[in-house]
């Protein structure tokens, strides 16, 4: 499976970061849900939660602290 992932600069060199857009693929639910999640605002069910963070968890996402 390929993901949308782009190349950034980080402290150490290029890396690859996975954006919400990338979490939001790999879950099969909206970018808006992914922010529900990461907000912990408004509804969403307990399965599309869990989906959510698998999906952080399996790309290594870190919400930016900026955004």
């Amino acid at each position: 499976m390929i993901f949308e992932i782009r190349k950034r600069f980080h402290e150490v060199g290029w890396c690859f970061l996975a954006t919400i857009k990338d979490v939001a693929k790999e879950a099969g639910v909206s970018v808006s849900t992914v922010s529900r999640v990461i907000n912990n605002s408004g509804y969403v069910s307990n399965k599309t939660r869990w989906s959510v963070n698998q999906a952080m968890v399996k790309l290594n996402f870190s919400p930016s602290e900026v955004a």
